[in-house]
Order: structure tokens, then sequence, then C-alpha cells
């Protein structure tokens, strides 16, 4: 398979992926957001995503 045919393949894939899922924007203040995701990591988180999707499962026991 040559590296073109490859990456062709692999864009599909990740398309189907996303095609799986929702968006959802979060905005910050300027600034605030490192704060945010170096607490998050601080906490052993392994990203703010994966914070904020916690957090909402947490409240809501809704699993995103």
């Amino acid at each position: 398979m040559s590296e073109e045919q490859r990456l062709v393949s692999q864009r599909k894939a990740v398309d189907k992926y996303h095609a799986k899922l929702d968006d959802v924007k979060v905005r910050f203040k300027k600034g605030s957001r490192d704060a945010v995701r170096a607490y998050a990591v601080a906490h052993g988180y392994n990203s703010l995503q994966d914070y904020i999707k916690q957090l909402v499962k947490a409240d809501s026991g809704i699993e995103v």
C-alpha cells in the first residue's frame, strides 16, 4: 500500500469515527483555559476534554 493510499484510508477511518460524535464548544475567559487544563492534569485527568466529560458524567450520570 502506498503512502497516499494509507493516508486516504486513515482519513476515511477518522471521518467514520467523527460521524458518530457530536461537537460541543466550551468558551473560557482568556487565560483561564490553561489554568483549568493544568488543574485537570494535576488531578490525574488525561486532558481538559477528559476532565469536562467526567464532570458531566458525575453530575448527570450520562455517559459521554
